[in-house]
C-alpha cells in the first residue's frame, strides 16, 4: 500500500503545477492539492515498514535544525512573517526526510522516477499545446518586444523552471537506469521512450516561448558539468559552441540584451545588468548591514521582502528602506532568516556535495550536474528554495543519492574482478 501511495505522490506532484483559478476554504486549488498530497505522503510513511529503521545523521540534523529555525523566526517575528512562506522554505526538507526513510532500494527509486517522468510528459505536453493555442497569460517585454507565455502555469518563471527541471530529469532517469544495470542495455519501455522523445522538443519550445534566462543558464551549467565529468572532448566542443553562439546569435543579443549591452557597449551602469540584480543585491546588503545585531542573527522575518517597484512604477521613500525581492535565494535566506538560517542552508548543500562525491562515477556526474545547476539558479534568481513546488521536486529526486548503488571493485582469489554492491551482492 505504501508503495502505491508513493507512486501516486510522484506521478501527481508535477501535474499540480497546472493553474486552476478560484479558492476553496480560503485556499487556492494548488494549496489544497498540496495539503492532500502531504496527507498521502504522511499515510505512506505510517504504512511503510522500514520507516523507523534508519537513524539520523548530520544531514538529517542540519535539515531539522533549519526547519526548527524557520519556525522560531516565524513565531518570534510573527507580525512581519508569513507562515505560508515559512512552508516554502521548510516543506521540501520535511518531504526529503520522510522519503529518505521510505525509498530503500534503487529498484524502488527508479520506479518512482518513472512515474514522475510520466507526470512531466503530461504536464509539458499540455503546456506546449496551451501555449501554441494561445491560452494562458501572454506578456510582452517592454524593452525587447518578445512575447512570453506561461501556458498552463501560474506565471512564466515557474513554467520555465519546471520545464527545465523536466529536461534535467530525463537525463538523470536514463543515466541512472544505465548505472543501475552497470552498462548493460536498459529496458525503459518503448512507450516511455517514445513519450519522452516527443516531450523533449515540446519542452524546448516552451523554453523558447518563456524566455527565462536563469533557466537557460542553469541548463547550460547542467550539461557543462555532466560533460566535464564524463567526456572532456565533448565538453571542449560544447564550450566552443556556447561561446560561438553567445557572440554571434541574434537570439542571445535579444534575450540577454542587458548583459551583453549594458556591461559593454551601451555605457549604462553594470549594476543594471540582469534586470538590475547587482543593484538589488547591493541595496539589500546595505539594508542588512544597518540591521541591529539581533536581526542580523534572525533576519527581518520570513517572506518580508517586497517588490522593487512601488505603486505606479515609482520607488517611494517607504520602498527605499525595505528589503526588496532579492532575485537570489541565498540572499533571501540571509535577509529573511538571518546569518543562522543562511549558515544552516549552506550546510545542507555542503553535505549534499560531500555525499555526492562518494557515489560511483555515473551517478556522481548526474547528481553533481543537478546540484551545480540548482546552486547557480538559486544564486541568480528565486527558484529552488523559495518557489514552493520546485523545492519539492528537487527533494524527490535528490534522495536518490542515498539509494543509488555504491560499488567497489574487488579482486577474488581467482584473479577476477567483481563488483561488490552496497548490499553485498557480487556481480561479474
Amino acid at each position: 500500500m505504501a508503495d502505491l501511495l508513493l507512486q501516486l505522490f510522484y506521478f501527481v506532484r508535477p501535474l499540480m503545477f497546472v493553474h486552476v483559478p478560484g479558492r476553496f476554504l480560503g485556499l487556492s486549488p494548488f494549496e489544497l492539492g498540496a495539503a492532500i498530497l502531504m496527507g498521502v505522503l504522511a499515510l505512506a510513511f505510517l504504512l511503510s515498514k522500514p520507516a523507523n529503521s534508519r537513524g539520523f545523521d548530520a544531514l538529517d540534523s542540519m535539515m531539522m535544525a533549519f526547519v526548527a529555525w524557520c519556525a522560531v523566526v516565524t513565531f518570534i517575528q510573527s507580525e512581519v512573517s508569513d507562515w505560508k512562506w515559512s512552508l516554502r522554505w521548510t516543506l521540501p526538507l520535511v518531504i526529503y526526510i520522510l522519503l529518505r526513510r521510505m525509498v530503500r532500494t534503487e529498484k524502488d527509486f527508479m520506479r518512482y522516477l518513472h512515474r514522475l517522468l510520466i507526470g512531466f510528459v503530461l504536464l509539458i505536453t499540455s503546456n506546449a499545446v496551451a501555449t501554441f493555442l494561445g491560452f494562458g497569460f501572454i506578456a510582452t517585454d517592454w524593452v525587447t518586444g518578445v512575447k512570453r507565455h506561461n501556458g498552463v502555469f501560474n506565471d512564466v518563471h515557474t513554467m520555465a523552471h519546471t520545464v527545465g527541471f523536466g529536461l534535467m530529469l530525463v537525463v538523470i532517469y536514463f543515466g541512472l537506469q544505465r548505472a543501475v544495470r552497470q552498462g548493460s542495455p536498459a529496458r525503459h519501455g518503448t512507450v516511455l521512450t517514445v513519450m519522452v522523445a516527443a516531450m523533449i522538443p515540446l519542452a524546448l519550445y516552451s523554453q523558447v516561448m518563456g524566455n527565462v534566462r536563469t533557466v537557460i543558464v542553469g541548463l547550460l551549467v547542467f550539461l557543462g558539468i555532466l560533460l566535464l565529468m564524463t567526456n572532456r572532448r565533448r565538453f571542449v566542443l560544447f564550450s566552443i559552441a556556447v561561446v560561438a553562439v553567445w557572440f554571434t546569435s541574434t537570439f542571445v543579443e535579444t534575450i540577454f540584451w542587458d548583459v551583453t549591452g549594458r556591461s559593454s557597449t551601451r555605457g549604462e551602469s553594470v549594476e543594471m545588468a540582469g534586470s538590475g540584480r547587482p543593484w538589488i543585491w547591493r541595496h539589500n546588503l546595505e539594508i542588512y548591514a544597518d540591521l541591529p545585531v539581533e536581526q542580523k542573527i534572525m533576519g527581518i522575518g520570513v517572506g518580508n521582502e517586497i517588490g522593487v517597484i512601488g505603486a505606479n512604477g515609482l520607488i517611494t521613500s517607504e520602498y527605499r528602506y525595505r528589503a526588496w525581492e532579492s532575485h537570489n535565494d541565498f540572499l533571501s535566506a540571509l535577509m529573511e532568516l538571518g546569518i543562522v538560517g543562511l549558515g544552516l542552508l549552506l550546510g545542507i548543500f555542503w553535505l549534499w556535495f560531500k555525499t555526492i562525491l562518494r557515489l560511483p562515477l555515473t551517478s556522481r556526474a548526474l547528481y553533481m550536474s543537478l546540484l551545480g545547476a540548482v546552486v547557480v539558479m538559486n544564486f541568480l534568481s528565486n527558484s529552488y528554495l523559495s518557489r514552493f513546488g520546485l523545492g519539492q521536486l528537487l527533494a524527490m529526486v535528490m534522495i536518490g543519492i542515498h539509494v543509488v548503488p555504491v560499488t567497489q571493485p574487488i579482486r577474488t582469489y581467482l584473479g577476477e574482478w567483481r563488483t561488490l554492491t552496497r548490499y553485498g551482492q557480487s556481480q561479474g
